[in-house]
């Protein structure tokens, strides 16, 4: 069984994860728009800051203690 470290280490690596294909997704599309000249209004995507992985990564500790009746 892996202990509450192990967890929590897990839900940032899961945060990064996901950001970093959120973060690949957009600029592909992005990339893909402004290469077919349709990405006039479109900003080009912001890569996730160690702020953003955490926020993602407390809210999913967060929602996970909640279901589990931890606080």
């Amino acid at each position: 069984m892996r202990n509450p470290y192990e967890l929590r280490y897990d839900c940032f690596q899961m945060a990064e994860s996901r950001l970093l294909q959120r973060y690949s997704e957009e600029k592909d599309r992005f990339l893909y728009l402004d290469e077919k000249g349709m990405a006039e209004n479109l900003t080009y995507p912001t890569f996730p800051t160690d702020e953003d992985i955490r926020q993602v990564a407390n809210d999913m500790i967060r929602d996970i203690s909640e279901r589990q009746g931890v606080k």
